[in-house]
């Protein structure tokens, strides 16, 4: 498998396991989930990881998604089952998210347009009609 498309599904992995309140962190230019602890401020400074940063890497991933599937680039049948199983959960992620950033307006209709985009993905590419 390709490098780049394992990244692509931790990424994936990873935001599929946001649960309420939580957040997200870079840690070395890859998602990963902040634990809380009384060192999450100094972290998210360090990592320069704010909700505006999380949300340009989640959106670089989702175009990511849909150009390898455009271009018919997935060669292996049970990647294209994991991508398509893990489509449900990443939205389910990403409305977490909102839930966390309830008062951030324009994030917010941002992680609506990324659900919106799941759905196309998953219409276009592997609705059973």
């Amino acid at each position: 498998m390709d490098e780049s498309i394992n990244e692509l599904l931790v990424d994936l992995k990873i935001i599929s396991m946001i649960q309420p309140e939580s957040k997200l962190y870079l840690h070395n230019g890859f998602l990963a989930l902040e634990p809380a602890s009384i060192l999450q401020p100094f972290r998210r400074f360090m990592s320069n990881s704010n909700r505006h940063v999380i949300s340009v890497k989640i959106k670089q991933r989702l175009l990511e998604l849909e150009k390898l599937l455009e271009e018919k680039q997935i060669k292996h049948e049970w990647i294209m089952y994991v991508i398509e199983n893990l489509i449900e959960p990443v939205k389910i992620g990403i409305s977490h998210l909102q839930k966390t950033y309830c008062d951030d307006s324009q994030i917010n209709a941002t992680f609506d347009l990324f659900i919106a985009r799941l759905v196309n993905i998953y219409n276009t590419h592997f609705l059973k009609v």
